[in-house]
């Protein structure tokens, strides 16, 4: 056994997943950075809550809104949640982009991956192992300009690495959106 208190097992699958997960989202910030902001005055930054949906049982989630047109929008999103058995726990992190088309109401599609940490209750031994899960989406979003309100409801199709035995999914979110700072 491994002197260690933290050992991660990935797979090379996993690393690729990752390096494409970071380099979509390098491209939209830059390509965020060059855009005019619309006179429309959404606020870019929203926390929170999700029952089911990318973080498996429920997540905490930041969500940033990397442009600012009038009806078309970039999104990535990070995540946490957590659930444990008495056999072990799992940290799960969703990470997602998003199109959103509207301004109010919106369509949401996306894609992303969900890691899962998980430690073994059972053993004792002090290892993780991480699991990965390909997510792509389809959802409703609302976001309102006036009070920070924000409610989304997203319909998955779930890729697990292991078959599971479920291949769609959903979730709920409501949280607050940060007002826009307006120069």
């Amino acid at each position: 056994m491994e002197w260690s208190w933290l050992h991660f097992q990935t797979s090379s699958g996993m690393k690729r997943i990752l390096l494409a997960v970071v380099m979509v989202l390098i491209f939209v910030q830059i390509g965020a950075q060059e855009q005019k902001v619309d006179s429309i005055r959404y606020g870019k930054n929203t926390i929170f809550f999700e029952l089911l949906g990318r973080g498996i049982l429920y997540s905490v989630n930041y969500d940033r809104v990397m442009s600012n047109y009038p009806k078309h929008n970039w999104a990535s999103r990070i995540g946490i949640g957590y659930e444990q058995t008495m056999m072990w726990r799992r940290f799960y992190v969703p990470l997602s982009v998003q199109y959103i088309f509207g301004t109010r109401h919106c369509l949401e599609i996306g894609a992303g991956v969900t890691l899962a940490f998980e430690d073994d209750l059972y053993t004792n031994e002090s290892s993780y192992a991480l699991d990965e899960t390909l997510m792509f989406g389809i959802g409703y979003r609302f976001r309102s300009a006036k009070t920070g309100f924000f409610f989304k409801a997203e319909f998955l199709e779930y890729l697990p690495r292991y078959d599971h035995g479920i291949p769609f999914w959903g979730g709920l979110g409501i949280g607050y959106t940060f007002r826009q700072q307006t120069a």
